[in-house]
């Protein structure tokens, strides 16, 4: 199998009985899922904490000194999914519990006052590093977003969201989408675990806030 945008809308493009794409620049179908692969991959990946997912680093501190009653500013890793699942540490301890005391302001900085910070956030790798249960999960979501604009079948694009994501009822994490995250929580984690929490997202910079 591939593992490639392209390789996952084919295969999405052939459950609807239309010919596969080589490229997003091919044609109008083909313009159609690079206008949509994106933001759904985004969505998908951001809306449950998947193992693979799942990546743990230091913060980078800035030579900014912050106003107010911050001492340091940090630089929020540029290949977290934003918003993104995360949460904040001060030591690298298997044990420690999420650190609390900062906040996040404009362009993905962080502000606190201690020393070091480490992370813990949601990431979105290759294609090529997607479990199989998760490809699958993006080739049937992808599916029931093209049916409507590709085929103007509102019956079928109900029956591919409820396949996908189950009926109303389940609230987006039935179908598909339920049995991936399922088999995604009998795997093996990643080698340190994390407590995450997913709290509202706040007013102007769209990053949880901890306080």
């Amino acid at each position: 199998m591939g593992s490639s945008a392209t390789d996952i809308c084919s295969q999405a493009l052939d459950r609807l009985g239309i010919p596969p794409i080589s490229s997003f620049e091919d044609n109008r179908v083909a313009a159609t899922c690079g206008r949509i692969y994106d933001d759904l991959m985004d969505s998908l990946i951001a809306r449950y904490p998947w193992n693979f997912t799942r990546k743990y680093a230091a913060l980078s501190r800035t030579n900014v000194t912050p106003l107010a009653q911050w001492k340091f500013e940090y630089q929020l890793p540029g290949d977290m999914v934003d918003p993104g699942l995360y949460a904040i540490y001060r030591t690298s301890a298997e044990s420690e519990p999420p650190f609390k005391v900062f906040e996040v302001v404009g362009d993905r900085k962080l502000l606190a006052n201690e020393q070091q910070l480490f992370i813990s956030y949601t990431i979105r790798p290759p294609e090529s590093d997607w479990p199989p249960h998760f490809y699958q999960l993006a080739i049937y979501a992808m599916t029931a977003e093209l049916a409507k604009p590709l085929t103007e079948d509102n019956a079928l694009m109900q029956e591919w969201r409820v396949f996908t994501y189950g009926t109303p009822q389940d609230q987006g994490e039935g179908g598909y989408f339920g049995t991936a995250k399922r088999i995604d929580s009998q795997m093996d984690p990643p080698a340190r675990l994390f407590e995450y929490t997913l709290i509202e997202a706040r007013v102007g910079d769209g990053l949880p806030d901890f306080r």
